[in-house]
């Protein structure tokens, strides 16, 4: 196959202190990606209107915003939340087979596959008892939707893996 891959992006960034003790970074990241395969048969053993390419061709706002909190000079607490994507590789991206001589399954690509959206909440109590010294303790949750999964099947000659768009994921 031959694949390509283009991502033009900009990104704006504010820093504002809303008090004393409270302040925000909040943003945005807005990208276009195109995304290409196009697979041929170096044989030629194979027309090309039976082999399918692929394309995704998406534009993302990706927001972030992260809250901070310092009751005290050696003390923060922490909120953010921020959205990314994860797009297939091109090797995902194309239906042909291959096979892992080790594992011993055939892997084929799946050319209707979708850029997975992801959301991510992050919250962080951190302490600074000295200089050199940090505690901290986090909790984070993931919200993804179409998440790229691999689906086991049943091919010629034993197990078949295919990556697949997931409705969502957590």
């Amino acid at each position: 196959y031959r694949g390509s891959g283009d991502i033009t992006a900009g990104y704006g960034m504010f820093d504002l202190p809303l008090h004393r003790n409270l302040r925000s970074v909040f943003g945005a990241r807005v990208e276009h990606a195109i995304y290409e395969v196009n697979p041929y048969d170096i044989f030629g053993l194979v027309p090309d209107s039976l082999l399918k390419g692929s394309k995704l061709d998406d534009t993302d706002v990706l927001p972030s915003f992260n809250l901070t909190w310092a009751p005290r000079e050696n003390f923060n607490v922490r909120g953010a939340y921020s959205a990314t994507v994860s797009r297939p590789d091109f090797r995902e991206m194309t239906e042909f087979s291959i096979s892992d001589f080790v594992d011993d399954y055939e892997q084929f690509g799946n050319p209707d596959l979708k850029r997975a959206r992801i959301h991510s909440y992050d919250m962080r109590v951190e302490a600074f008892p000295t200089v050199n010294e940090m505690g901290a303790v986090s909790v984070f949750y993931k919200d993804l939707n179409d998440p790229i999964e691999y689906s086991i099947g049943q091919g010629n000659s034993g197990a078949v893996y295919r990556p697949v768009n997931a409705s969502w994921a957590r």
